[in-house]
């Protein structure tokens, strides 16, 4: 069924599909050019939502970016508290962990 502009309807499993592949193939090409994690390409962020659903035992994370595209992620507790984690480290907000045992 198209939409009010003419444009036919993406179903969201069909859009999902296309969103992985293209980020599969970029991921790809950083890997062939040897693009270092310091050198890539950074989307900015204009905007996020997080949600908690309980029923499912996900986090979800919506980001907004470009010209208003959302990309919805859904993390278990262990991702959540992992990223919630390192974005405290890169921020100075918290300190990172130590490994190894402590002297006496």
């Amino acid at each position: 069924m198209p939409w009010k502009n003419g444009v036919d309807r993406l179903e969201s499993g069909r859009a999902l599909n296309l969103v992985d592949a293209c980020a599969r193939g970029y991921a790809d090409c950083l890997k062939i050019k040897k693009v270092t994690k310091e050198n890539r390409t950074l989307f900015p962020v204009s905007g996020f939502e997080v949600g908690h659903n309980k029923q499912l035992g996900v986090i979800g994370l919506t980001l907004t970016f470009g010209m208003g595209g959302h990309l919805s992620f859904a993390l278990d507790e262990k991702m959540a508290s992992s990223l919630l984690e390192m974005l405290g480290i890169v921020t100075g907000r918290a300190v990172p962990p130590t490994t190894g045992t402590s002297p006496n």
